[in-house]
């Protein structure tokens, strides 16, 4: 490996979520769309279960696309909270 660049795959989340901090890369937020969002489905499927009938699991899952890129724009990584 030459130089001290390292693909997304080989970093860290740390180190990803410092660079997304400074970059603001598209990459790296679908990176991180991807690992969370089956964490979005299951909250979606717990919070179904207490809803009525009218509301809809996908509306939920949409709902939560919406928090968690609200919540990966708004993560600051040097509070160091999970």
């Amino acid at each position: 490996m030459m130089g001290n660049s390292l693909t997304d795959e080989e970093k860290t989340e740390d180190e990803l979520w410092h660079e997304f901090k400074k970059t603001r890369s598209s990459q790296i937020r679908d990176k991180f769309i991807r690992q969370y969002m089956p964490l979005v489905k299951y909250v979606a499927g717990k919070v179904k279960t207490g809803m009525p009938d009218s509301v809809e699991y996908e509306d939920l899952i949409g709902f939560g696309q919406f928090g968690l890129l609200d919540a990966i724009n708004k993560f600051d990584p040097d509070k160091n909270v999970k």
